[in-house]
C-alpha cells in the first residue's frame, strides 16, 4: 500500500486520468482505507474548479506596471502556492498515522 504522501504525488495524474491502471488500483485502495486522504481529495477538485472560474477572465497585466514588478509578484505567488502544497502533504501525513 502507498503513503498519503505517494498518494498525493499522484494526484494530478489520478484525476487528468492518467494514471496507468496498476497503480490507479493501488491508489484507489488507499483510499478505501484513509478517509483524510479522500477529503483531501475532495478539497484538491474543488480548489480546481475554484481555480478555473478564477482564471477564466484572466487579463493580461496592463502596460504600466514595470516587468520586475510583475515577476515579483508571480514568484511570491508560486512559493506560496507550494508552502501551501507542503503543508497539506504534512496534514495529510498526520492525519494518516492517527487513523
Amino acid at each position: 500500500m502507498i503513503t498519503c504522501r505517494e498518494l498525493l504525488e499522484f494526484l494530478a495524474e489520478y484525476l487528468d486520468g492518467s494514471l496507468p491502471e496498476p497503480e490507479r488500483a493501488v491508489f484507489e485502495e488507499h483510499l478505501r482505507v484513509c478517509p483524510p486522504c479522500v477529503e483531501y481529495l475532495k478539497t484538491y477538485r474543488a480548489t480546481i474548479q475554484l481555480g478555473k472560474g478564477a482564471c477564466a477572465g484572466e487579463r493580461a497585466f496592463p502596460s504600466p506596471i514595470p516587468e520586475e514588478l510583475k515577476k515579483a509578484i508571480l514568484k511570491a505567488r508560486d512559493s506560496q502556492l507550494i508552502q501551501l502544497r507542503d503543508d497539506e502533504i504534512r496534514r495529510a501525513d498526520d492525519e494518516c498515522k492517527k487513523g
